[in-house]
């Protein structure tokens, strides 16, 4: 499965981005495939955040043109959303000790 990020969502929605039309490119590849696919939701709520907020893009996109992108999008019926589950913090501190994973 491949799992996009919140960049490749709102360089796809902000037409003046130099990423843009690869962006889009990549997200109607993703949704118009049979092959499936992915968006964390963590990287909804940031799209949803950047793309909206009025000292990022100005003028900010309206949070109706934002959900309407968005809702675009979650009609690929090859989409799936993921999301946490009721192990993940089990899970997350089980590949923290074996990985000895740190900050640097």
């Amino acid at each position: 499965m491949r799992a996009i990020d919140a960049n490749v969502l709102i360089f796809a929605h902000i037409v003046s981005s130099r990423h843009h039309d690869r962006a889009r490119r990549i997200l109607r590849e993703f949704a118009e495939s049979p092959h499936p696919w992915a968006i964390p939701w963590p990287c909804v709520y940031e799209f949803l955040r950047v793309v909206t907020h009025p000292r990022v893009y100005h003028p900010p996109s309206p949070i109706e043109v934002a959900l309407a992108d968005l809702a675009s999008i979650f009609g690929s019926p090859s989409l799936s959303l993921l999301s946490e589950t009721p192990r993940h913090a089990a899970i997350m501190e089980s590949l923290i000790r074996k990985q000895g994973l740190r900050a640097i």
